[in-house]
């Protein structure tokens, strides 16, 4: 079907999910049973349906990511502010000279 979108997950239902991954909307291929088991396809739609609504580390707007990933960005700041204080700093001491 030229220029199909497949509809997004966010409203999707446990049974649309199952309904999708059996049928195969648009250019989605069809999964029969010998393909994704009944456990496998309920894992799928947990999954899913965990996406819905992400477990919120806390932090910045990093995609929430946790304190790993924002500590590093923090580092990354704090360290290119210090390269630019002793660029400023040497090019002070070099004009007094």
């Amino acid at each position: 079907m030229p220029g199909a979108i497949a509809p997004a997950l966010q409203q999707a239902t446990p049974v649309q999910i199952a309904q999708a991954v059996r049928i195969g909307p648009y250019l989605m291929p069809r999964f029969s049973e010998d393909q994704i088991r009944g456990r496998e396809l309920n894992s799928i739609i947990r999954y899913v349906q965990l996406t819905k609504d992400p477990d919120d580390r806390g932090g910045w707007g990093l995609g929430n990511l946790g304190p790993v990933p924002e500590g590093m960005v923090a580092w990354l700041i704090a360290g290119l502010v210090l390269v630019l204080v002793a660029i400023v700093i040497g090019s002070r001491v070099r004009r007094e000279q």
